[in-house]
């Protein structure tokens, strides 16, 4: 199988048609010749040259594009390439393959999740400067979603260091309750890396190092342990790995870093903020896709998928901080967090639920009837719905009614 990246493009129109096509190609060239800063200029030479791979030509080239268009008072051009356009937005795009035996799962709250085979990061190469690009053969979308986001921007920042082939690293911090569950990561070494860029990370440039990110089960056991491999749940997740994949961390040095996940999400919102100040035609800021993928708690987080509304940074944390407290039966709170935000968002039907729920495992029986009422007609799964009608009627047993609302 030929690498994607290895492939030669025969015709310049093949890397110029997601911005517009040759003749948008040669109004950058004479832009960035004749007006633009003399960096500006070296920055072409060296992304565009024979050397690069196309993910770096078509990158720079975009992001050339929307400069062009920012400084000439232009309405920013949509982007014809759905990687290029998200690497531009989010810093990279995740592409996951889907087990197409058994695609989807349903999680405890009735939200519907891919299983994948594998997912990788696409983008981090061409950050400045590049950081590897991410690997995991974990299957469930939400938890893909967040770690390799997570441990992208934590490359990013610097807060992890480059890997020493003979290391590896545990992260804490962004799985598990409280973040208790650590996600290991160490480098592809040499004898795996031409067949990972053939096999798997197909869209990234065949010279890019790629990290192996290694996420536990349910109960914290990863692929090399014995109670994992014994886990008939786990049998997807074990299928997924390649025998030629090292799963034993036994030659590694293993060296522990703490990550503080709302620090991280919010660093990278603010910088993406301040990035776009400067840019006239930018009116608002939407929080970066992968960060719903916070919005979720203790074990839940193997299972749960992100918020179906769009919202700010604050409120995502906010939401975090709400289903926390629900969680760790600080109802009080959360009814307080989970009232601000439907002020907002009148209505997600997920935070009517939960603010029900937690009126009504506050003992506060009336408002949990008033909530609950405000979620007829909205669409749940059946085993929610049976939740849901448990805890009505439950609530209408302690207040002394029957289930039409009269005195019994």
């Amino acid at each position: 199988m030929m690498n994607e990246e290895d492939k030669e493009f025969t015709t310049i129109e093949e890397i110029t048609s997601h911005i517009g096509g040759i003749n948008e190609y040669n109004i950058l060239r004479d832009w960035v010749a004749n007006s633009c800063p003399e960096e500006e200029l070296e920055n072409w030479n060296k992304a565009i040259n024979p050397d690069s791979s196309a993910l770096i030509i078509k990158t720079y080239l975009a992001r050339l594009a929307h400069k062009y268009d920012s400084s000439h008072g232009l309405e920013k051009r949509d982007i014809d390439d759905e990687v290029i356009d998200n690497i531009l937005k989010e810093k990279r795009y995740i592409a996951a393959i889907i087990n197409e035996e058994d695609p989807y799962f349903e999680n405890a709250m009735g939200q519907k999740g891919s299983i994948n085979n594998f997912a990788y990061t696409i983008g981090n190469c061409t950050q400045d400067p590049p950081v590897p690009e991410l690997l995991t053969f974990f299957p469930y979308e939400g938890t893909i979603l967040l770690a390799l986001n997570v441990l992208s921007e934590c490359l990013i920042n610097g807060t992890i260091k480059s890997i020493k082939d003979n290391e590896a690293i545990e992260i804490f911090g962004i799985i598990g309750a409280g973040g208790k569950i650590p996600i290991r990561i160490r480098m592809i070494d040499k004898e795996e890396i031409k067949e990972v860029h053939e096999r798997f990370t197909t869209q990234v440039p065949s010279n890019q190092p790629i990290i192996l990110v290694d996420i536990p089960d349910v109960n914290g056991y990863f692929p090399d342990d014995k109670e994992f491999i014994e886990n008939e749940n786990n049998k997807t997740y074990l299928k997924n790995i390649p025998k030629w994949i090292k799963t034993s961390y036994s030659d590694k040095t293993i060296s522990s870093l703490v990550i503080d996940l709302e620090k991280t999400i919010e660093e990278a919102f603010n910088k993406k903020n301040k990035d776009s100040e400067n840019e006239k035609n930018i009116k608002h800021l939407p929080i970066p896709l992968w960060v719903k993928g916070i919005l979720v708690i203790g074990f839940c987080l193997f299972t749960f998928e992100s918020l179906s509304f769009k919202t700010t940074l604050n409120d995502a944390v906010l939401k975090t901080r709400a289903e926390r407290a629900y969680y760790s039966k600080d109802y009080l709170s959360a009814i307080n967090m989970f009232e601000e935000l439907i002020i907002r968002y009148p209505e997600e039907k997920y935070l009517i639920k939960n603010l029900g729920y937690s009126y009504y495992k506050q003992g506060l029986y009336k408002e949990a009837l008033l909530i609950f009422s405000m979620l007829e007609g909205k669409e749940f799964s059946e085993k929610e719905i049976k939740l849901i009608e448990a805890r009505i009627n439950d609530s209408l047993l302690k207040l002394g009614l029957n289930y039409k609302g009269e005195k019994i």
